[in-house]
């Protein structure tokens, strides 16, 4: 277990301050750690911690007249150091620069009116103030936690930058005397100072993250994956078993991380990272963080630093305790069945749905892979490679570099860091498949009537007929689909949050406000004409279910929703069909449809690898480029730079995706580069475009953003349709369609009808802004002077026989064939408009020829007109 005071020392052998004045750094240091009562000692701990960090930093020093080019906010030459700039933050990405504008404007102020000893005074009072921040934060940890060091340590990690923030942000305003938002930007860029001046491409908090993670002895890599992941979520017959399915995923993952953060630490999870994590936040932490914990945020593989003397048990303790829990909660799940009616059985019988057959099902139903590979083991680099069929030239000028800087072929595992991700990633799925193979068969009997994969709880003990007769709506499920069904009350009851929309009638009833709209005119009348059918059809002056807002649900299949089977007043059922018929007159039909978004970072394995990230010099401060000797060669990956994209992703997910949503729909999961959400036709492409803007910025407010591609499906689809196929075609438009385009950074869009047309168009990200402020917009939506489904009709029916030729001069007949203006003059200043508006967005429609485009374009403009996707 975690000893906090040792913790602590290794943690803070940098201050966070460090850049601001590299010499005497660790002085520095020791006076913060003094403040908890804490010795500074640069113990082997440290040294091996640091030594290993370094072989993964790609260049050699050249100094001048033995001192070495030093970037730090100091200002001058100084001992063994000579100054040649101030420090910037190059993003692990995109390598966009950022500089600290905010601490130049004021330090280079300081210096101007006080002279050199300004930023030693400066850096005295710093000190302090980080010193008193960690004292507060070790105490109110203690306090909070007492006698469990583990989640002490914990506390202050999560908690310390931001306290620290915090306390910036006040002494800037009393001591510096800045304005409010000024003060603001001076804490931001003071808690996010680079770890390394020369090579700033990670946070100072990601330096000592991984210095403290590889301190253990032999610190080892582990990978944790989960599986099956896409087949449980698919298996989802309703919105609620959709997010139950992503959320209880996510929570095993935490399951199996908070075996990590007992043993070593927070920091050792290298990927996903938990700082700010609402999971961790809530579950470990016992934070109040509100809503935030319904969204599934935390993927199904992880890597994480451990010892590797720990590596077997923590593996056997991972597997037990994602088991032990599921189990519980199968165990809840049954009692809540039996109290809920959910199966009609007496409570004597119960004892039943506990047997061997179904606890084996939840036990044997998720496969938990763990593999690790020692970091600090050494070996020929280059055999290595080789072996693992890694090799080509541009790894070879990587590992020549790293031979020549260390002085040996012979290095420490650590060294090729992005390349060992790659063998633990191939190791891991072979262990998955092989683990998978071992599973024992069920007992035979009825399937489950939601997943068709496992066995029904009394599947084995019924005939077809009576075993539907137990079942709540005449469903059977398995132990898998019951806990589903369960652990939305599960959470509420451990979190007291319940997820705003339990079904996609909720969401496809957003659109345009529709439900609102509607509630505020007629919903009390229609509660009190569905009570008068039948008691079932209202609970709390509520409808039970929103498809009772459609006319069509009364006229058939209201039986279903009858708790007691009985005969229904047909006269009272035609007077809520008369009247609901009567509303849509006055306000519009009720909305049928609703859009499924999916989205994906694009090769993101790549990104983390360091495949497709360019130069190694791009990473460098500009200013010590000619001080360095850099390989030619790109730029591999280091776990610093890991745990920084780690964070961005987080960042991303966790705030910027949560943003965006909002209110506008269910966002189901949102972790790392993933998304999946529920949304109204008319949000649909706003949210996507809004979270592909987020996505691609590389800094908000000082924080880190991916600052990369991504690319989406969104399927369009009517609330009948079956969920699982909506979401099997909606993940085919990302993967197969949309990921299939050279260069990616694609939205594919489509409309599946409920006659069964399906239209689909993959287009650029920025068509959708080229679009939206478009007179073409305009007249389609108004649908005058011709140009409207006609015009998208006869284009699509006609664009196959086109000469290739003379694409442009059919586009202008068409134009001229359809667009009339209200004079000769107006006609032709408006084909002229969207002409020009026309040839402006096929430069962002995908397609290998120009038919290819228009025909995509016109697609996307019938969906666009047939499902009424802007508002």
């Amino acid at each position: 277990m975690v000893n906090i005071k040792e913790k602590l020392f290794v943690y803070l052998h940098d201050p966070p301050d460090k850049a601001l004045k590299i010499e005497n750094h660790e002085e520095r240091s020791k006076k913060i750690l003094s403040s908890g009562n804490i010795q500074y000692s640069r113990t082997d701990k440290v040294k091996q911690a640091d030594a290993l960090s370094s072989k993964t930093q790609r260049f050699i020093i050249r100094t001048k007249e033995n001192k070495e080019p030093v970037i730090d906010f100091l200002g001058r030459s100084s001992g063994k150091y000579f100054h040649v700039g101030y420090p910037v933050f190059i993003h692990p990405i995109s390598t966009e620069i950022k500089r600290y504008e905010t601490l130049e404007k004021y330090i280079d102020l300081g210096r101007s009116n006080r002279g050199e000893r300004f930023v030693n005074e400066f850096l005295e009072r710093v000190s302090k103030l980080e010193g008193d921040v960690l004292k507060e934060v070790f105490e109110d940890a203690s306090n909070k936690f007492k006698g469990e060091e583990s989640k002490q340590w914990a506390y202050i990690w999560q908690f310390y930058p931001v306290k620290l923030k915090e306390g910036v942000k006040e002494f800037a305003k009393s001591e510096l005397k800045l304005k409010e938002e000024e003060a603001e930007k001076f804490a931001e860029e003071f808690v996010n100072l680079p770890a390394d001046t020369r090579f700033p491409d990670h946070a100072i908090w990601t330096h000592l993250d991984l210095t403290s993670a590889l301190s253990v002895k032999d610190p080892t890599l582990l990978r944790i994956k989960i599986v099956p992941v896409q087949p449980f979520i698919a298996n989802s017959r309703k919105q609620l078993d959709l997010w139950a399915s992503s959320h209880l995923l996510s929570m095993l993952m935490y399951k199996a991380l908070e075996v990590i953060v007992d043993k070593f630490g927070p920091e050792h999870v290298i990927y996903p990272s938990l700082r700010d994590q609402p999971f961790f936040l809530k579950f470990y932490l016992g934070e109040n963080i509100g809503d935030e914990i319904l969204v599934a945020n935390l993927p199904n593989k992880a890597l994480a630093i451990v010892s590797g003397k720990e590596a077997e048990k923590i593996e056997e303790e991972i597997k037990k305790r994602i088991r032990d829990f599921l189990l519980q909660l199968y165990r809840e799940a049954v009692d809540w069945a039996v109290e809920n009616g959910v199966v009609k059985v007496d409570r004597s019988e119960k004892d039943s749905m506990l047997k061997e057959a179904y606890l084996k099902i939840v036990r044997e139903y998720f496969t938990v892979s763990i593999t690790w590979v020692s970091l600090s083991e050494k070996e020929d680099i280059y055999q290595v490679t080789e072996n693992a069929g890694l090799s080509d030239e541009d790894v070879k000028k990587w590992l020549k570099f790293a031979e020549k800087k260390e002085n040996s072929r012979v290095l420490e595992r650590i060294a090729i860091y992005p390349l060992l991700v790659k063998i633990l990633d191939s190791l891991g799925e072979r262990k998955v498949t092989e683990e998978r193979f071992e599973k024992s068969e069920q007992l035979k009997g009825w399937k489950c009537h939601v997943c068709g994969e496992n066995l029904a709880i009394f599947g084995d003990m019924y005939d077809h007929d009576n075993l539907k007769s137990l079942w709540l709506d005449e469903e059977p499920l398995c132990p898998m689909c019951l806990i589903k069904r369960y652990y939305p009350v599960w959470i509420r009851s451990k979190t007291g949050q319940k997820i705003r929309f339990e079904s996609v009638v909720d969401v496809a009833l957003l659109y345009k406000n529709w439900r609102k709209i509607f509630d505020e005119k007629y919903g009390k009348d229609l509660v009190s004409k569905a009570r008068e059918v039948s008691e079932d059809f209202v609970k709390d002056n509520m409808l039970v279910d929103s498809d009772l807002y459609y006319s069509s649900t009364w006229e058939s299949g209201l039986s279903k929703k009858l708790k007691n089977k009985k005969e229904i007043d047909e006269e009272k059922v035609k007077e809520v069909v008369d009247f609901l018929n009567a509303a849509y007159k006055e306000i519009g039909n009720p909305p049928k449809y609703y859009a499924i978004l999916v989205m994906d970072g694009d090769d993101m394995g790549k990104v983390i690898s360091g495949e497709v990230l360019g130069e190694i010099s791009t990473r460098i401060h500009p200013n010590i480029r000619d001080y360095v000797e850099i390989p030619e060669a790109k730029y591999y990956s280091t776990p610093q730079v890991h745990v920084a994209i780690s964070q961005a992703l987080a960042n991303f997910s966790i705030r910027e995706v949560r943003s965006v949503v909002k209110d506008e729909g269910l966002l189901i999961y949102a972790g790392g580069d993933d998304v999946l959400a529920i949304l109204p036709v008319d949000k649909a492409l706003e949210v996507a475009y809004k979270i592909r803007k987020e996505f691609g910025k590389s800094f908000e407010n000082g924080s880190l953003l991916p600052g990369w591609k991504l690319s989406a499906g969104i399927l369009i689809v009517h609330y009948k349709h079956p969920l699982y196929d909506a979401l099997e075609k909606a993940r085919d438009l990302l993967n197969n369609k949309a990921k299939n385009v050279p260069g990616k950074d694609t939205l594919a869009i489509g409309l599946l009808k409920r006659s069964g047309s399906y239209y689909i168009s993959l287009v650029g990200w920025e068509l959708i802004r080229v679009f939206y402020n478009s007179e073409l917009r305009k007249k389609l939506l108004e649908e005058k002077g011709g140009v409207g489904k006609r015009f998208i009709y006869h284009v699509l029916r006609e664009v196959d026989t086109w000469p290739k030729v003379g694409i442009d001069e059919m586009l202008k007949f068409e134009v001229i064939r359809h667009i009339r203006g209200r004079n000769k003059e107006e006609t032709k200043e408006l084909r002229e408009k969207i002409y020009g508006e026309i040839k402006d967005l096929l430069e962002h429609v995908r397609g290998n020829n120009e038919v290819e485009k228009v025909r995509g374009l016109f697609t996307f403009l019938k969906i666009i007109t047939d499902a009424e996707v802007f508002p």
